[in-house]
């Protein structure tokens, strides 16, 4: 919103305030001889007052517009710390038509807005109405519900990735992605609201081109559909899944396919599959999800940014073709040399990415996660390189980088004083050499292989 639509909102607010007031202080003045006998003017004095509350409340919430991973979202700010997208106005059609997205969008988990936090948790209904150049839509975990309609008319949108914290669908909330092949939940605890006006139940419509639903709750529950009237679900439950469940595809982690055929909404998948999820933020589980080399469907969640190095380590085998494809044309691989010293960090530029060795990668392309259907996964065991003064070690597990070892970030490596948290599938720089005098450094990478 422009700055002299916002004064305006600000002095129209103050000005029915100010009327409110004004109006309820004579009212009380002109029906206090008759104000216990009297139960409608009781009324219309609790109405005013109840009015004067609600506008004092909505006139410290601040609408405006916040710039995020290369997206523009417009964003209300809350007295309780919390923030939604769009716009407060239940009534109103929340999406900002001057705004458009294109591709991956990334939502905002939080923003600073006047040096206060707000914890981003809605997305109003109709948000990315007609947002037809959208190509894949990513949920952070702050969010917790998702308004009415969100996704209407984006024709383009083939994939919806929703966080842990997701609780909370409302009617229509995703049903407009008519064209969507990967729906992702990380929460399988859901309450979807039925449509009884339409007389439909959750995702219907989806079923025509739906090819995969992931669920990567390893403690599965039961999911809620059905109406959902003054804060409370009102019986009878309507099953969420049941078009989408015999053309879709559901993938669930190891071991829980059989809990899975057991839950409420769950069940309506005739095909369940497990699947190995690898995941930058968790730790993988050796002894009970890869305990030999093995072929299975991975989800491999493992941000890459572009036109930067990445440190690089997995489990997973990757050939010339598939970097090119993952990681762009002009990718850059390059394999620590152990012939690096304290003057020069050598590497060497190689084809192929082998599992559980680190890596430092330069890509054209960046992503969040990646899908494989069937995929070579070999017993997670990271690989250090060692040499005569350096190491190069790979770590699949999330944690602090300990003191005295080089973590990468940006194009610097730093030295760690054991206090810098790294996610998983990455790689550390340690010394070999003890070095009691060694002084905090960065080492820049440059075009060559020499860093």
């Amino acid at each position: 919103l422009s700055d002299v639509k916002k004064i305006m909102n600000n002095y129209l607010t103050l000005f029915i305030i100010f009327f409110y007031v004004h109006y309820f202080f004579i009212y009380i003045i002109e029906t206090s001889k008759t104000y216990f006998n009297n139960k409608l003017k009781m009324k219309k004095i609790f109405f005013l007052l109840l009015t004067f509350i609600t506008l004092s409340v909505n006139m410290f919430a601040d609408s405006f517009i916040s710039e995020y991973m290369g997206n523009k979202f417009v964003v209300v700010t809350h007295n309780d710390g919390t923030a939604q997208l769009g716009e407060k106005d239940e009534l109103a059609l929340d999406h900002n038509p001057s705004i458009s997205y294109v591709g991956e969008v990334l939502l905002p988990d939080s923003i600073t807005y006047n040096g206060k936090n707000y914890v981003l948790n809605t997305i109003s209904q109709y948000y990315f109405n007609g947002q037809s150049q959208m190509t894949k839509l990513i949920i952070p975990d702050s969010y917790s519900d998702i308004g009415h309609n969100v996704i209407n008319g984006c024709t383009s949108l083939k994939e919806i990735s929703l966080g842990k914290s997701i609780k909370r669908i409302f009617k229509g909330g995703i049903d407009g992605g008519h064209n969507i092949d990967n729906l992702i939940f990380n929460n399988s605890e859901l309450f979807f609201e039925y449509n009884k006006d339409n007389k439909h139940g959750a995702l219907t419509g989806l079923e025509d081109n739906l090819k995969r639903v992931f669920c990567f709750d390893k403690e599965p529950k039961d999911v809620i559909s059905t109406d959902y009237v003054n804060g409370k679900y009102i019986t009878p439950y309507y099953d969420p899944f049941v078009k989408i469940g015999k053309t879709a595809i559901l993938y669930v982690p190891m071991g829980t396919k059989n809990i899975y055929k057991e839950k409420f909404g769950w069940k309506d998948f005739e095909r369940i599959v497990e699947i190995l999820v690898l995941d930058e933020n968790d730790s993988i589980r050796y002894d009970k999800e890869i305990t030999e080399d093995d072929s299975v469907a991975v989800y491999f969640y493992r941000s890459i940014s572009k036109n930067k190095w990445n440190t690089f380590s997995s489990p997973l085998t990757f050939k010339q073709d598939e970097i090119k494809s993952l990681f762009g044309n002009d990718a850059m691989v390059l394999e620590f040399n152990p012939l690096s010293n304290h003057n020069v960090l050598r590497f060497t530029e190689v084809k192929n990415i082998d599992p559980n060795v680190p890596y430092i990668i330069k890509s054209s392309k960046s992503w969040v996660s990646q899908f494989f259907e069937i995929r070579d996964v070999a017993k997670p065991e990271p690989k250090t390189i060692n040499g005569n003064v350096f190491n190069f070690a790979a770590i699949y597990n999330v944690g602090y980088v300990p003191d005295g070892k080089w973590f990468l970030n940006g194009n610097n490596f730093y030295r760690s004083r054991g206090m810098n948290k790294i996610k998983g599938f990455r790689s550390i720089l340690g010394l070999n050499v003890p070095n009691n005098n060694a002084k905090p450094m960065s080492f820049i990478i440059g075009s060559t292989t020499d860093i």
